[in-house]
């Protein structure tokens, strides 16, 4: 019998992250990356990194949204900066920093919606279908200094909406959509510093 070593290294962060990049391919899109962190050196909490194209007339929404600032911080000055490249959502929108709540609706593998909350606004984002759920052990990305593991799945349908009112939905199932939109759910996901 074979016994398989570990060897422990620092985890900076568990919990999910939720994808959902939706483009037209006419320069109408609108993008989130929300992570659950279910552990943190700083606490609990979510995160959520939404950008709109100038198209949607949304950019007023664009930011960073979150229910506690502590983790925030901790995600975006220090774990995001190591595990992602620069060019990425979550080191491109920096502010402003918006005070909200998220809300889920859980009927996973057919449906997960999460609702951010914020003053006067409702942002919606809905995964229906997941499919093609994979384990990923720890690997290391690029040349970053963090290492990954996680449960993840593609999704057929994806939409963002805005106060109630659909502003863009991909169906992956479709040949139409092309290769500029991309929706995922990362379950149970790990990250290690190197």
């Amino acid at each position: 019998m074979q016994v398989e070593h570990i060897v422990m290294k620092k985890i900076l962060w568990s919990g999910e992250h939720l994808g959902a990049y939706l483009w037209d391919g006419k320069e109408m899109g609108a993008e989130v990356s929300l992570y659950r962190v279910i552990w943190s050196p700083e606490g609990t909490g979510f995160i959520a990194f939404i950008r709109f194209s100038e198209k949607t007339k949304l950019t007023a929404m664009n930011g960073i949204y979150t229910d506690n600032k502590k983790v925030s911080d901790y995600m975006t000055s220090y774990v995001l900066k190591k595990g992602k490249p620069p060019d990425n959502i979550v080191n491109v929108i920096s502010f402003p920093i918006h005070n909200a709540v998220c809300e889920r609706k859980n009927n996973l593998p057919c449906s997960l919606v999460e609702e951010i909350i914020n003053e006067d606004n409702l942002l919606g984002f809905k995964w229906h279908g997941l499919k093609g759920l994979k384990y990923y052990k720890p690997e290391k990305k690029e040349n970053l200094s963090v290492s990954y593991s996680f449960l993840a799945g593609k999704v057929n349908v994806a939409e963002i909406y805005v106060q109630n009112k659909l502003i863009l939905r991909t169906d992956f199932n479709s040949t139409s959509h092309g290769t500029v939109s991309t929706a995922f759910i990362g379950l149970s996901e790990i990250w290690f510093e190197d």
